[in-house]
Formats: structure tokens, C-alpha cells, sequence
């Protein structure tokens, strides 16, 4: 009969998976509010093994350390305290002595011969345990009456046994910077250190449990030396891993280090598919190899002395379109051959986080043949930086040149799909209401006066209506469609021209005018993320939803109106933009 003082210990249902070689694993546990810390001794402890049901507890006992376990049950398991981390923990720890399983022999590979099964002291890679811990009033002594004979007599003075915990035992563990050339292994009390020429965080992750897959991991660089506060130079946030048979880590950092030799602190921090976590720092000489300075200029609105872009673009045409035109010129004759990275930088992040947002690869082109590039991810009010750069696969760059800062505000308010496509929201386009999606509960509490409030602390996100007339136009310079593209062709689009021209249908073409709405609502109803910009609200990254369209009665149903819900989906940055396919940017190869 279980103690009625003593009330079973909490613990958690699950607990991070840890490496095998750590030789003692530490189970946190808290205590009901109704036991006091001097109503009880120490603990007991049983492990069994999740798939079996076996115990895997060492039966033979531990006499120096005052540790019992003939009955399958650790006794005299000691309740612990410390402050870890600035917070003061209670834990129990098991040892690696405390288990004895029997595995098996996979050394024997011949068919002829039986494979055996083994004990082995220790946890085991791969395996799922579930432990219980109960709570004691009493202390088992050497000498005293057998084991079980003793838990019978003491039954009342022990609590319930605790909800089972389980958790996973791991292999070692191994991560190769590829690109700094290091390795370090778990329990490794060497510094980790490593050189290299390129900003490209490069390696992989392997573990003894091979069925252990990397699940997610995060890197930051610092300048050197590293200092308590210091904020990172770039932090690439969680990136989760999507292929599990190579368990790859892959980052470029979004720095301009200046040529030469330079050091840094590189953090790296991963967590597995079963909630092991590490921080590892890595100290990063990073020797900056510059390639051959670019000979090719980058030229925007701003620094056209020459007028390259006249009759191309305007600063009010870029400012209704919601975009930022830009040709790559050298004023040469002779083929090129080579990537050409274009970078931005923004006053959001004080032009420090320089980012590419279109790779030219280049094999055997004139370079002012190029057509012109259109940066539509711009948003309204935000002052930008560009600058252009020489890189090859091993993300070595020449030095990057910059231009100064540029700006442009919005006309009008955009959806902006895959390949630049983009849907101007030039007539009716109104917003009648604009709400964040918090997830807020309250509870009237009995005898209390005022409601108690809770809160999803993750949830939170933008919901709009997008409006709007629904006519060709809206689309003056071509950014969402043209009649080559309606009309399957150059041949059948002046089929149609001719038509018009011979019948005088110049305001009022049915055909086209249903047509475009057509592709229009494929793009709206799609289900792909799209980006809203507006000089108002702003770039949000949204889907779509709720669409619905209606036609002008009173114009013979030649156009129509459409009302649709935008839902926010992600943080608007250059990363969710690539994520989502509305930048583009290839994998740099040798040309």
C-alpha cells in the first residue's frame, strides 16, 4: 500500500533523446504541492525497454555507491538540486552501471552459425525506454533484510509510481564542416576551429544511431572575439532538413567581409528528430579569396548617366509598376562567360544583411545583349542597396560594388506570383477591414469579478480582403500577361488584331477582356502563395482563399469585380521568397 504522505513525483511524458557515451543521464522532476522536500529520502527508479516490456535494469548491486538493485528496482536513488542555467533544477540521475541489456550479436554474419544474444552494461543506440520514479521515506542498508522482503515491509512508506517518461538512447554523434574543414564529435573537449575561403556554411551530420535523422539546425556568425551580448553579423533562423539520407547543412552567410584574412565565431546549433539538442561554437578563420574584379557595371534608374534604360524605364513607371529595373552593361563587344550575382541590403537592416537576389549565369553572351531584369519583391518606402559581384560554385566572390541607397513608393497595391507574374490592383481596390489573428481565450472564474485571459503565444498572423475590378487595363505593361501568351501565340494574336482593326473594336473587346479574366481567376484560385505589396500595408506573404467574382450588369458583363481573403503565411523575407518560387535563383554550377 502506497504512502498517503508521499505523492508520486511529476515528470515529463517524453524527454530528449541523448548520446549513449554521456555516462550519467539526469531526469528532471518536480514535486506535488502538498510534499514537502524532508518528507522523503531518496527515490526508486525502473527502466524497462518500450518495445518489450523487459526490464533493463542492472540486478546486481552497486554497494560503494549504495545503490540496490537486486529486485530490478534502484534503490536509494538520491533527489538532486542545482542551478542550471541561471534556474535552480531538480533532477534524479541515472548511471550507466544502473543497466544491463541483453543485445544482440550481429558479429557472427554466417549463415551457419546461430547469432547469440549478449549482455551489454549500458544504454543501447536505437533503443526507447520508459522509466518510473517513485518517491521513498526510507533507506535501504546493506544488511538488512533481503530486497523484497524490505519493499514489502516499507510499502506504505513509498509514493505511487510516477507516469511513465520515455526517451531515446543515441550514438555518438559527428558534424564535418566541409567547408571550414573540421570536424567535431560529441563529448569532444577540443576546440573547434577551422579555415576557408568562402561565406558558405557547408557539411553534414552523421550519428551512430542511424536512424536518428537531423531534424532541424541554425547558424550565426559573430565577429571575433565573442562577447556575452553580442549580437550575431547574420542568423539564418531554423532551417529544417529535407533530406534525412544525407542530413546536409547548407547556408551562405549574408555578409561582406573585406579581402583578406578575417575571424569569426560561427555558432552552430542542431536538434534531431527525437529533441536532442547541441550548441557548438566554431572559431572561423576565414581566409577571403577575392576572384578577378567583375568588369561589368550594374545599372539602375539612378546611375544612368548614359541612358541605358530611356524608353525602357521611368522612375514613374517603376513606381506604378511596383519594381526596380535593372541591365547589366559593360559597353563590350566581346562574350562573356560567367555567374553574376546581384545582391540587396535594406534600411531594415541597416544595410548590413546583404542578400542574392538573381544569379546571371552567362556562357558566351554579349553582356549588354542581356535583357532587363525586374526586382519585384521591392517593398513601398524602403530605402535598398544593390550591388553586383563575380561567384563561382565554391561561393567564392569578387568584391562586391555598391550603389547608393534608392527608394520607391507604390502607385497602387500588387499580387506578385511565380515568374514575376505580376496582377496590378489598379481600379476598386479598397480595404475594408484589416485584422491580426490572435488566438486569445478567457474563463469567468467562480467568485471572481474579472475574466482570467490565456494566449497562443505563436499564433499570430494578418487576415485582408484583396478587391478589385477585373479588366486588361490593369495590365499596361504586360506584367501579368499579353496577347501572345492569351492567344497561344504571335500567329493567332494578329489573327485577332486584324479582326479588331478591320471591325473598329478598340474599348470594348469581349474576347479579350474574357480571356484575361480567365487567367486571372486560374491565378486566384491557383492555392500558390502570392505576395501583397501595397504603399499601405506593405509586403505580406499570403494564399489566397474565398474567392468570388461578379460581373458589371449594367457593361453587358464585359468586366467584373472579384473579392477574395488573404490569409498571411510566412515572415516576408528574401528567404520565404525563394521558398515559395517568386525569386528565382538557380544552383550555381561551372560554366
Amino acid at each position: 500500500m502506497a504512502s498517503r504522505i508521499l505523492y508520486p513525483p511529476i515528470i515529463a511524458s517524453s524527454l530528449p533523446a541523448f548520446v549513449v557515451s554521456d555516462s550519467t543521464l539526469r531526469v528532471p522532476i518536480s514535486f506535488s504541492k502538498f510534499n514537502n522536500p524532508e518528507d522523503f529520502k531518496n527515490a526508486q527508479v525502473t527502466i524497462v525497454k518500450k518495445d518489450t516490456g523487459m526490464s533493463v535494469v542492472n540486478t546486481a548491486d552497486d554497494i560503494p555507491n549504495n545503490r540496490f538493485r537486486a529486485t530490478g528496482i534502484i534503490l536509494n536513488v538520491p533527489v538532486q538540486q542545482s542551478v542550471i542555467n541561471g534556474k535552480l533544477e531538480t533532477y534524479i540521475e541515472i548511471k550507466e552501471s544502473d543497466l544491463k541489456s541483453k543485445v544482440l550479436d550481429n558479429t557472427q554474419n554466417n549463415s551457419q552459425v546461430p547469432q547469440t544474444s549478449q549482455w551489454h552494461q549500458g544504454w543501447v543506440p536505437g533503443w526507447y525506454y520508459k522509466i518510473q520514479i517513485r518517491l521513498s521515506s526510507e533507506t535501504y542498508e546493506e544488511g538488512d533484510i533481503g530486497q523484497q522482503s524490505w519493499l514489502t515491509l516499507n510499502a506504505s512508506k513509498f509514493s505511487e509510481w510516477s507516469t511513465v517518461c520515455i526517451l531515446k538512447a543515441i550514438g555518438d554523434i559527428t558534424i564535418n564542416v566541409t567547408s571550414f574543414g573540421c570536424t567535431y564529435e560529441t563529448n569532444s573537449s577540443e576546440t573547434v576551429s577551422g579555415s576557408g575561403s568562402s561565406m558558405t556554411f557547408v557539411g553534414n551530420y552523421s550519428c551512430g544511431d542511424t536512424t536518428e535523422f537531423l531534424n532541424n539546425y541554425r547558424v550565426k556568425i559573430f565577429n571575433y572575439p565573442r562577447s556575452a551580448g553580442d549580437a550575431p553579423l547574420d542568423d539564418s533562423g531554423y532551417i529544417y532538413n529535407t533530406n534525412t539520407s544525407t542530413n546536409e547543412f547548407n547556408y551562405s552567410f549574408r555578409i561582406n567581409p573585406e579581402a583578406g584574412t578575417t575571424q569569426y565565431v560561427v555558432e552552430l546549433e542542431y536538434n534531431t528528430i527525437n529533441g536532442f539538442n547541441e550548441i557548438i561554437d566554431i572559431n572561423y578563420s576565414l581566409v577571403f579569396r577575392r576572384l578577378t574584379p567583375l568588369n561589368v557595371n550594374m545599372i539602375i534608374l539612378e546611375n544612368d548617366d548614359l541612358g541605358i534604360l530611356k524608353g525602357i524605364s521611368s522612375l514613374g513607371e517603376e513606381e506604378d509598376e511596383g519594381r526596380v529595373a535593372i541591365k547589366l552593361y559593360n559597353g563590350s563587344d566581346e562574350p562573356f562567360t560567367g555567374n553574376i550575382a546581384i545582391r540587396r541590403a535594406s534600411s531594415r537592416t541597416k544595410f548590413e544583411i546583404w542578400e542574392d537576389i538573381k544569379i546571371f549565369q552567362i556562357k558566351n553572351q554579349i553582356i549588354d545583349s542581356l535583357p532587363v531584369w525586374y526586382d519585384y519583391t521591392i517593398e513601398s518606402g524602403v530605402w535598398y542597396k544593390y550591388g553586383i559581384q563575380a561567384i563561382n560554385n565554391e561561393n567564392e566572390r569578387s568584391r562586391l560594388v555598391t550603389l547608393n541607397p534608392i527608394i520607391r513608393n507604390f502607385s497602387f497595391s500588387y499580387l506578385l506570383g511565380e515568374n514575376n507574374q505580376q496582377l496590378k490592383l489598379m481600379f476598386n481596390n479598397e480595404m475594408g477591414n484589416f485584422s491580426r489573428q490572435i488566438m486569445d481565450s478567457h474563463i469567468d472564474t467562480i467568485g471572481g469579478k474579472y475574466p482570467v485571459f490565456s494566449r497562443n503565444a505563436s499564433t499570430d498572423y494578418k487576415i485582408f480582403p484583396v478587391n478589385g475590378l477585373i479588366t486588361f487595363y490593369m495590365d499596361e505593361k504586360n506584367t501579368f500577361t499579353n496577347k501572345k501568351i492569351i492567344y497561344n501565340g504571335n500567329e493567332i494574336a494578329e489573327l485577332y488584331k486584324n479582326y479588331n482593326e478591320e471591325n473598329d473594336i478598340t474599348q470594348y473587346d469581349y474576347i479579350y477582356e474574357r480571356e484575361f479574366r480567365n487567367l486571372v481567376s486560374d491565378f486566384l484560385y491557383d492555392g500558390k502563395p502570392k505576395l501583397f505589396k501595397s504603399p499601405t500595408e506593405g509586403n505580406i506573404l499570403v494564399r489566397i482563399s474565398d474567392v468570388s467574382m461578379s460581373p458589371h450588369q449594367e457593361l453587358n458583363r464585359i468586366i467584373y469585380n472579384f473579392d477574395s481573403q488573404a490569409y498571411e503565411i510566412a515572415d516576408s523575407t528574401i528567404d520565404n521568397y525563394k521558398k515559395y518560387n517568386l525569386l528565382d535563383l538557380p544552383e550555381i554550377s561551372s560554366l
